[in-house]
Order: structure tokens, then C-alpha cells, then sequence
């Protein structure tokens, strides 16, 4: 070394070659060039492999660009205007409780050990690459970053776009994130993660875009958002995922989540290896198309439960067109919509295990929105709870009335868990739909009759008819005193035992003329119904039994009991023409009667 280095740059050379840490005295500060000297001569001529700095103020900017340093760097309790590594290799990097007045640039380096930023640290940056820059880097070990305050005025906070570590990345516990980017505050976008990803105890605030972004980055093991607390005040989704590909779990617990003008958090077309967990988290936003979008989203199943979201202006949840390998978990949370937008849309979801809101609330104002899309969303075992669909009530979910409406058009689902709404539930939500669709009634039944509840399955076909009429015929009046006719008579062709108990009162009523017309006597002495001429004894009274087979006779459409021919009624008198006709009249609605019990059976009815 040159002859003009102070008493504590002396000092601190003979420390770095001995491998001993350097203690300084902020008073008396080391040059960075003459820091970033030692460790180009440690690379050549020593066999030491860990630089350490303690308690020391560094003066200048400690630029080790385009250089491979064989040391690992330590720095504890320094202060220092800048960290400059970029394009460089290194060990490793160690910052506990150092104080960074400008930036930490490691963009594009190669690291074969770990990089830490612990303690305390503080880097008040104005860089628009970011404050602590990592894009493109390639870290061989682990990053862990804790307790720290990172600060940009340009750009970014924290910046790993497309950066590539093999080990675990771990920012916990006890961080303050500023940045101003439109690109993002914390920026993960592209990287490429061996082990997991957890981002614990972030608060992160950005007011020109993005929070925190994962978007289209691909992590081997878990993700994990736990004690978040980000709010974006600019059009960035606060935290944006779109595109991520996690081999294990995506979690999102105890968080708080909030954007001003655009989504909350966006995690569409996310392929996740294992499930997708959101546990008791707030989620609040402004945004036409979703204020929490997991749309596309392929994973094992999806979990939320004990979890709020809140949209004033579209779709408070919008899982729309999910993949779930396994079961789709909303329980104990709540949902609010503003405009017309539903507040819960899984419409077109693929969900091959089941389905289950237990405890979920989910509320829209709006007369014309639904509270639940369910369109074309395929299931098993299914569980939705009486108070689901909600739209009178004030901010309190408690005040919140179960009166909104759940688009149920081709939902298919195989059964009902034990605490699922019974089919008045379902009945009602069918007659609140803004619009009439046959199928959610048929499935409806369907299952019900898969389950052996004929009776019930009868009834919901009975009320799709019944909707029918009342939507689709209004203003055809013969085709509604149809329908009408036919409801009454045979429930639409469900209730074949309605024309079945008229047709018998016909035939009784038959029965009874008969054996009136037999009793009764007119002026010649006669009865109204005698013997005929066919008979040796015409004119006498018939006996109870061919009365009774009268009856049958006149009013049963092809049986035939053969009494006629011996006992019947003389039409010559005036009382005989009033009884005949009368016998006409029935023997005519048992006719009608008997066609409509036989279209019924046979199914030809439901086709009208």
C-alpha cells in the first residue's frame, strides 16, 4: 500500500491480512477505495477469505464492479455512502446494522454463498433501479433480510426482477419498504426461487404503482405473505402475482391488503403445486374487475377462510375459471361488492373435489347484480349456507339480511353436505334470479332424486314449470291456461296421482248415479234404471251389484263389465234423458281424465 494512508487505514490493512475484524471509530473513517484495494489484494496474494468492518465509517462509494473477490464481506454497525457490486463475483455478503446513505447495487452478481441483510439496517436510496438492486443477480445460497428500512425516492425498494436464487428467500420480520415506481416497491417479477419464498412482517407503500410483484416468477417450494401490510394510493395492484408458479403452497395469512384504485391482489393464472391458502387477512380495494383476482388459478384446492373483501366498485372476489385438483374452502369470511358486480365469482370453475361456503357472507346492493356467480362451475359435494347471498344491510356483515340472489345457471355438483341449505333455500334463490334458466332446477332435482327423495325432486320440477309460466308466457293466453290447467291437474305431469284421484271421484260419482237411477221410480211405476229387454224380466229393478257395474260401465273408458246389456237406463223418459246426459258428461271427464293420467305415466305431458 501507498504511504499516504491514515493511522486507521493502517490499521485496518493489518487487520484485513491477519483475517482479524477491523473495530474503527466513526471519527476516524476508512476510504472505500481503499477498502475495495485490500480486498483486490486479498484476492491475490492471501489465502484470508472473510473481510470484517465493525463500528466503521466508510467515505465514497465502495464500487467493486466487473471484479471477482475471493472474501466475503462482513460489515456490522458501519455507515456508508454506497455498495457497489455489480457484475462482480463474490462469496458472500453480510450487512448487520449498517446504515446505507444511497443504494446497495449487487445487479447482475454472482454469489456462491448467502446474502444477509439483518439488524436494523437503513438504505435511504434514489436510484430507479432500486435501493437494494439485485435484478438479474445469481445467488448459489440463501437471502435473508430482517429488520430493515429500505427507502427510494426513484424507484424501487427492494429489486429482484429476474434474479435466480437456489436457496430460500426470506424477508421477515419488522420491515419498512418505501418506494416510487411505477414497476413496484418490492419487485420479485421473473426470479427464479430453488427453495421458498416468504415475505413475513412487510409493510410495504408505494404511491405510483405496485406494492410487492411476483409476477411471473417461479418458486420451487412455498410462498409465503404472512403479516403483510401494503396499501397502494396510485393504479398498481398492491400486490400483483400474476403468472407465478409455486411447487408448493401460496399463502396469504394475517394480512392486510389495500389499493386505492386498483385490485388488492392479483394472483391470476397462478400455477400452485399444492393448495392455496388466504386465512384471516382484509382485503380492500377499488377496482372494476376484481378486488382480489385468483382467475385461471391452477393448484390443489383453495382455502379461505376467517378473511374480508371489499370492492366499491366490482367483484369483491373474482375466482373465475379455477382448476382445483381437490376441494374449493370459503368459510367464515365475508365479501362486498359495489356497482353490479357480483361480490363471490367462481363462473367456469373445474373444481373436482367439493365446494364448501359454511359461514361466508357475501353481499350485493344491487337489485340487478348477484351476490354469488356460480355459472358453468362443476363440483362434488357442495355446501351453501341459507345466509350466502346477501344484499339489504348496513357495513356490519352481522346486519347483513340473506335476501340476494345466486346465478346457479348450469352449476353441476354431485351432492349436499349435511349443513347445506335445504331445497326452500335453493327455491328461493332460483325464484331471485333476475333471469329464468331451466337447468339449476333440473340439477337441482336431479340430485335430490340420486338421493332417493323422489317427493322433492317432483316438487322442484314442479316450480321450474311454475317459472316458466310466470317468465316466459306472460301475455299468451292459451298457452298459460294450459300450463295452468295442467299444474292443477297432473303438477305437470310430476303429480300423476292428481288426474288418478279425479278420475276415481268421476267414477264413484258414476257409481252413485247408477244406484240413485236405480232407486228412483217414475209415474209408470218403472224405475230410472231397470232390466232390459234382453232380459226375462224387463222393467223390474236392478239389483245393487248391476248398478254399481252400471256405473263402472258408464263412466270407465274401455272396461267393460257387460251390465249394460242387462240393466241400464230408459232414455224415453224425460227423468232418464236427464240421467243419461249426465252419465254422458261423465263418462266424458273420465275420458279426459284417463288421457291425462296415460301422457303423464308416459312422460309425454313434460314435453308440452
Amino acid at each position: 500500500m501507498t504511504g499516504d494512508l491514515t493511522t486507521s487505514e493502517i490499521e485496518f490493512v493489518k487487520s484485513a491480512e491477519r483475517g482479524e475484524p477491523y473495530v474503527g471509530d466513526v471519527r476516524k473513517p476508512l476510504r472505500a477505495e481503499v477498502v475495495a484495494t485490500i480486498l483486490e489484494d486479498l484476492a491475490k496474494n492471501s489465502s484470508v477469505r472473510r473481510l470484517t468492518l465493525r463500528a466503521t465509517k466508510v467515505t465514497g462509494v465502495l464500487d467493486l464492479s466487473g471484479r471477482e473477490i475471493w472474501s466475503g464481506i462482513e460489515l456490522h454497525s458501519c455507515d456508508i455512502d454506497t455498495i457497489r457490486l455489480r457484475n462482480s463475483r463474490i462469496p458472500w455478503l453480510t450487512l448487520r446494522n449498517v446504515k446505507v446513505g444511497n443504494t446497495v447495487d449487487l445487479a447482475n452478481v454472482t454469489m456462491s454463498g448467502n446474502l444477509m441483510l439483518t439488524d436494523h439496517c437503513r438504505v435511504v436510496g434514489s436510484s430507479p433501479n432500486g435501493a437494494v438492486n439485485l435484478q438479474g443477480s445469481r445467488v448459489e445460497g440463501d437471502i435473508f433480510i430482517s429488520a430493515i428500512r429500505i427507502a427510494n425516492s426513484l424507484g424501487p425498494a427492494l429489486n429482484l426482477y429476474q434474479s435466480v436464487v437456489s436457496g430460500t428467500v426470506e424477508v421477515d420480520t419488522d420491515i419498512k419498504l418505501v418506494g416510487s415506481s411505477i414497476y413496484g416497491c418490492v419487485i420479485f417479477a421473473g426470479a427464479r426461487i430453488g427453495g421458498d419464498l416468504r415475505l413475513t412482517g412487510i409493510r410495504a407503500d408505494n404511491p405510483l404503482g405496485h406494492s410487492i410483484r411476483t409476477d411471473s416468477a417461479r418458486v420451487e417450494n412455498d410462498v409465503i405473505l404472512r403479516r403483510v401490510d401494503v396499501q397502494t394510493d396510485y393504479r398498481g395492484t398492491a400486490v400483483e402475482m400474476g403468472g407465478l408458479t409455486a411447487g408448493g403452497n401460496l399463502s396469504v395469512i394475517d394480512s392486510r391488503i389495500w389499493s386505492a384504485s386498483a385490485p388488492a391482489l392479483s394472483a391470476t393464472e397462478c400455477r400452485v403445486g399444492r393448495g392455496c391458502y388466504i386465512l384471516n387477512s382484509d382485503f380492500k380495494s377499488r377496482a372494476a374487475h376484481g378486488g382480489v383476482r385468483l382467475s385461471g388459478m391452477q393448484a390443489k384446492g383453495l382455502s379461505i377462510s376467517e378473511t374480508r373483501f371489499q370492492n366499491d366498485e366490482g367483484t369483491a372476489l373474482d375466482a373465475e375459471g379455477l382448476e382445483m385438483d381437490d376441494h374449493v374452502l370459503i368459510r367464515a369470511s365475508t365479501a362486498r361488492s359495489g356497482g353490479s358486480r357480483n361480490a363471490l365469482n367462481l363462473a367456469y370453475s373445474r373444481i373436482r373435489g367439493g365446494l364448501d361456503f359454511e359461514g361466508t357472507k357475501a353481499r350485493n346492493s344491487s337489485p340487478e347484480g348477484y351476490s354469488v356467480d356460480l355459472r358453468e362451475v362443476t363440483a362434488g359435494r357442495v355446501l351453501l349456507p341459507d345466509s350466502l347471498a346477501c344484499r339489504s344491510g348496513e357495513s356490519d356483515p352481522a346486519t347483513w339480511l340473506a335476501d340476494g340472489a345466486i346465478d346457479l345457471d348450469h352449476f353441476t355438483y354431485s351432492s349436499f353436505a349435511r349443513n347445506s341449505s335445504g331445497v326452500d333455500q335453493w327455491l328461493r334463490w332460483l325464484r331471485s334470479s333476475p333471469e329464468y334458466a331451466a337447468h339449476p332446477y333440473r340439477q337441482l332435482a336431479a340430485v335430490h332424486g340420486d338421493s332417493g327423495h323422489e317427493a322433492t325432486a317432483r316438487r322442484v320440477l314442479i316450480e321450474q314449470q311454475d317459472a316458466l309460466v310466470e317468465r316466459r308466457v306472460q301475455g299468451e293466453g292459451g298457452a298459460r291456461i294450459s300450463k295452468k290447467a295442467l299444474r292443477i291437474t297432473l303438477g305437470y305431469g310430476y303429480q300423476t296421482w292428481r288426474a288418478f284421484t279425479a278420475l276415481l271421484i268421476v267414477v264413484l260419482s258414476s257409481v252413485l248415479l247408477a244406484l240413485a237411477a236405480g232407486a228412483m221410480l217414475l209415474p209408470s211405476g218403472r224405475n230410472v234404471a231397470s232390466h232390459t229387454a234382453k232380459t226375462s224380466h224387463q222393467g223390474t229393478a236392478c239389483s245393487v251389484v248391476e248398478r254399481i257395474g252400471l256405473g263402472i260401465d258408464r263412466s270407465v273408458p274401455i272396461l267393460n263389465t257387460g251390465t249394460r246389456e242387462r240393466c241400464d237406463v230408459d232414455p224415453t223418459s224425460s227423468m232418464g234423458q236427464v240421467f243419461t246426459v249426465a252419465f254422458w258428461l261423465l263418462q266424458l271427464a273420465a275420458w279426459a281424465l284417463t288421457t291425462l293420467v296415460i301422457v303423464s305415466y308416459t312422460g309425454l305431458v313434460r314435453r308440452l
